[in-house]
C-alpha cells in the first residue's frame, strides 16, 4: 500500500524549472506560460541560482538567458546536474 501511495504523489507532484534571466519583464511572460505546468523558481542573476542550488535544489530543468553579466551558466548546468558543488 506504501508503494502505491508514494506513486501517486510523484504522479501529482509537477516537475521544476529554475529560471534564470535579469530581466524580470521577461521571466515574467516565461513564468506565465509555465506555472500551470511547472513550479518555476525565479532567480535574477546566476549568483542567486548558484545559491539556491548550493542549497541542495535540484531542479528538473534550467531555462537560463546565456547574455547576462557574471554569467555562469555553465556552473549553473553543472550543479543542477549534481555534478559538482561549489
Amino acid at each position: 500500500m506504501k508503494q502505491i501511495k508514494t506513486a501517486l504523489v510523484y504522479k501529482n507532484m509537477k516537475q521544476s524549472i529554475l529560471l534564470v534571466d535579469d530581466k524580470p519583464e521577461i521571466a515574467k511572460i516565461i513564468m506565465l506560460y509555465l506555472s500551470s505546468l511547472y513550479d518555476v523558481t525565479y532567480r535574477e542573476n546566476p549568483i542567486k541560482a548558484i545559491a539556491w542550488l548550493n542549497e541542495g535544489n535540484i531542479p528538473d530543468g534550467v531555462i537560463s538567458d546565456l547574455n547576462m553579466p557574471r554569467n555562469e551558466w555553465r556552473r549553473i548546468l553543472m550543479l543542477s546536474k549534481g555534478e559538482c558543488s561549489f
